[in-house]
């Protein structure tokens, strides 16, 4: 049981440092729902893909395997490229200064982008 814990966690761990290594190197998307990343960008005032790249390395900074929702892994879902997992991560961030729930999903080494949510209290 301890020994599935630690190695889930660090799978946990290696994705989210695949996601950061894709988006430093530029293989980095936006998913299929765009209207709804947009509008959530917008209302971080975040105004182009120039100044998503750096706040998504930030947040990935603050996140760990504790922060992983897990009764949401894996989601497969259609709207994922190629049906590939999606990762959901729910924390405090220092960043946005309120609870963040962050989804994105890695397909081929490649960063896919889905959402960002600021949680209401």
């Amino acid at each position: 049981m301890f020994g599935s814990l630690v190695s889930k966690e660090r799978a946990i761990e290696q994705k989210v440092v695949a996601a950061q290594v894709a988006i430093k190197n530029g293989r980095c998307a936006f998913g299929p729902n765009q209207k709804n990343i947009f509008k959530e960008l917008s209302d971080l005032n975040i105004g182009s893909a120039a100044e998503t790249w750096p706040l998504l390395l930030e947040l990935l900074e603050e996140v760990s395997s504790k922060d992983h929702v897990e009764n949401e892994l894996p989601i497969v879902s259609v709207q994922s490229p190629g049906g590939s997992e999606i990762f959901v991560f729910l924390w405090q961030s220092q960043r946005l200064k309120n609870r963040v729930r962050l989804e994105f999903s890695l397909l081929n080494e490649n960063f896919c982008y889905h959402s960002i949510e600021i949680m209401k209290k």
